[in-house]
């Protein structure tokens, strides 16, 4: 099956997250998509926390799906797979898959391990 019709590219998102607050990265508008794909590049410092939100329809509050340890090292639900644990991501380089059928949209955030913060630099794909 051909889905090469079907692929959207998200707008890329650079955003500097700071320490001790976990900053939005991105906010994506998934309504008609299956799957997302995120790669993420961090540079600076790594992470300290990571978090996968959700919601809906627009009326609703973003819930966190997926903010853990436990969650990046065994995806499960609709988090498909992952890199590694991303709530605690190097300097370098993740990814995750994530089923979003059914949902309004999608936002990730993240905040940083040092006071100089983190910079990150989301490239997203969707079918």
């Amino acid at each position: 099956m051909n889905l090469h019709g079907k692929f959207h590219a998200f707008a890329t998102a650079t955003v500097t997250v700071a320490q001790g607050s976990t900053d939005t990265i991105a906010t994506y508008d998934v309504r008609g998509y299956e799957r997302i794909f995120v790669t993420l590049d961090v540079a600076g410092f790594s992470l300290d926390a990571f978090a996968i939100k959700a919601r809906a329809m627009s009326a609703g509050a973003y819930q966190t799906l997926y903010s853990t340890t436990t969650h990046f090292t065994a995806p499960s639900g609709i988090l498909v797979g992952v890199s590694s644990d991303l709530s605690l991501l190097a300097v370098g380089a993740g990814w995750f898959i994530l089923d979003v059928l059914g949902l309004e949209s999608v936002q990730i955030a993240a905040s940083s391990s040092d006071a100089a913060g983190s910079t990150v630099i989301a490239y997203t794909g969707g079918i």
